[in-house]
């Protein structure tokens, strides 16, 4: 009877462990670099061969997101390892574009689908479009978390072809203020992709962006130029200056123009409409915990006092008549 053959010493059993995971251990840094995503041509430069991908898909190891691309642990994609997923699926040399552009740098909301743009014609997958674009240049690209992605300028372009006016004009005073992009870039990217769909729009907005009477002042400024204007109004009532009041949930703040008698307060919005987006999201909510408490808030910007006061003069006349109104109304008898 032949001898049972002796196991391996455990130093040589560790190191055929090691040469069974040394693979696997290159795919798992692979993935965790690319959001836990990885290419079937990825998972074979790592030593994987073809059988050992196709059996680690049916036990669960790896999970097809698309052709040519799958996913290590549950499968379950969010974020960057959707971005990650789209790019592997498109191909070499691509660079996510428009929208998806946007959200990455951050002043636009991740939607669906995802836009990848390459300079060759590609195939598209599920829940992302492939677009062509002649002369796609590494000059446009940039890295963002080892995404390959489109300058905001070049965004900004895409985005002027289909986003209405005002959705646009937004998205530029979000890239502006989170100073991701700057007006002269703009201005270069129109010089360099003449004939893009969206190139009048764009040099429109930036247009009525240098064009703010706004920039650069200062709110002592903004109030010395309106305060002759509310003077010299006709029918005014009676109003106060920086006047403290106290709105919802305790909190409270200083009107720069409060009519006590009805309960409207002007506020002097004396920065740039491109302002820093936390500062705007503290005035919305500033005005809603005023409107709480039955304060009407009635906002000025430079704009407004120096190319639309006989229409926002007016606005603020019939705004306060109304505000009275109600007040006779909901007075007790």
């Amino acid at each position: 009877m032949a001898a049972t053959p002796a196991p391996p010493p455990a130093d040589e059993d560790r190191a055929c462990r090691g040469v069974r995971q040394q693979p696997w251990q290159a795919v798992a840094r692979r993935a965790a670099s690319q959001a836990h995503v990885i290419s079937t041509e990825q998972l074979r430069a790592c030593g994987l061969s073809t059988d050992a991908i196709a059996r680690a898909t049916r036990t669960g190891h790896l999970h097809v997101v698309h052709r040519g691309v799958r996913a290590l642990g549950s499968g379950r994609l969010a974020g960057d390892g959707l971005l990650w997923a789209a790019v592997l699926a498109v191909g070499p040399d691509c660079a996510l574009i428009d929208e998806t552009a946007a959200a990455v740098a951050g002043f636009r909301p991740l939607g669906d689908p995802i836009h990848v743009a390459a300079p060759t014609q590609r195939r598209s997958h599920r829940g992302v479009v492939a677009h062509r674009v002649a002369g796609l240049s590494p000059d446009w690209l940039r890295r963002r978390r080892g995404l390959p992605v489109v300058r905001p300028a070049h965004a900004l372009l895409d985005l002027a072809a289909h986003l209405p006016d005002d959705a646009l004009a937004v998205a530029l005073n979000e890239a502006l203020s989170l100073r991701v992009v700057r007006l002269h870039e703009l201005d270069a990217v129109c010089d360099l992709r003449r004939g893009h769909a969206g190139l009048g729009r764009l040099a429109a907005v930036v247009a009525a962006t240098r064009e703010d009477p706004g920039r650069g002042r200062t709110r002592s400024e903004l109030e010395h130029l309106v305060l002759p204007k509310l003077r010299a109004m006709p029918g005014l009532p009676p109003y106060r200056r920086n006047q403290r009041v106290t709105l919802a949930g305790g909190r409270v703040a200083v009107a720069d123009i409060l009519f006590p008698g009805v309960g409207v307060m002007v506020e002097l919005d004396s920065r740039r409409w491109h302002e820093q987006r936390r500062a705007m999201d503290s005035d919305r909510r500033r005005d809603q915990q005023a409107l709480a408490v039955g304060l009407i808030t009635f906002r000025i910007t430079w704009r407004h006092a120096t190319h639309q006061w006989p229409q926002v003069s007016a606005d603020l006349l019939r705004t306060l008549a109304t505000a009275a109104e109600r007040q006779a109304v909901a007075a007790p008898c």
